[in-house]
């Protein structure tokens, strides 16, 4: 039982690998030679996110899917190296493997994390005209107290890509209704320029600069 969760918990959080070698109530545990190799495993895990989070924030796409192909080579049950592997596919237009990697990644990782690979997968499917799919992803964030304005910003990123722009003014309001800081990532997506020029739509930006 023990084992199990600390297997889980590793899953989660790679990092926590330092606490569990530290900390005396695991000296029995640590004895044990598969509790070693699950350490082991989680700190090569935690040293490729680190490289893998740095250079995603850094927009070093190219970089990144090799990075993450070379350690879904090593360590094939990470979901992380599936997770940035996807996002680095997305990145560089290569959609219908980022898909792949995606739910590759959603296979393997704790249920707490799906949101993360439900948000990538609802752009990846925009990318493929696939919005009814994309719309389903932004339905399940919605779903998420603490990602429901990112599941609202998606589905409005996904109508307008799609022309439908009664249903994406809906949701911008619902979502400045929600979060009126979000006014900022409506007006530097690219996608939403034509929207912004509405007289509506500017009335909900005007107000969401004033809350």
């Amino acid at each position: 039982e023990a084992v199990r969760e600390m297997t889980r918990a590793l899953k989660i959080g790679p990092h926590l690998h330092e606490d569990f070698r530290k900390v005396e109530v695991f000296e029995r545990l640590r004895a044990r030679s598969d509790v070693q190799v699950l350490l082991d495993r989680a700190r090569v895990a935690a040293e490729y996110l680190v490289q893998a989070t740095e250079l995603s924030e850094d927009g070093s796409y190219e970089e990144l899917l090799r990075l993450s192909e070379e350690h879904v080579g090593e360590a094939p049950d990470d979901p992380n190296g599936w997770y940035f592997q996807g996002v680095s596919l997305r990145m560089l237009g290569r959609y219908e493997k980022a898909k792949s990697a995606l739910l590759a990644g959603l296979e393997r990782d704790d249920p707490g994390q799906h949101p993360l690979y439900w948000e990538e997968l609802g752009y990846v499917h925009v990318s493929l005209d696939r919005y009814e799919e994309a719309l389903g992803f932004a339905t399940r964030l919605e779903g998420v107290e603490e990602r429901r304005a990112g599941g609202h910003y998606l589905r409005a990123y996904v109508l307008a890509s799609a022309g439908r722009a009664e249903e994406a003014v809906a949701a911008i309001q619902s979502l400045l209704d929600l979060q009126p800081a979000w006014h900022y990532s409506l007006e530097q997506e690219d996608v939403f320029a034509g929207l912004l020029k509405r007289a509506d739509v500017q009335e909900l930006i005007r107000k969401a600069k004033q809350d």
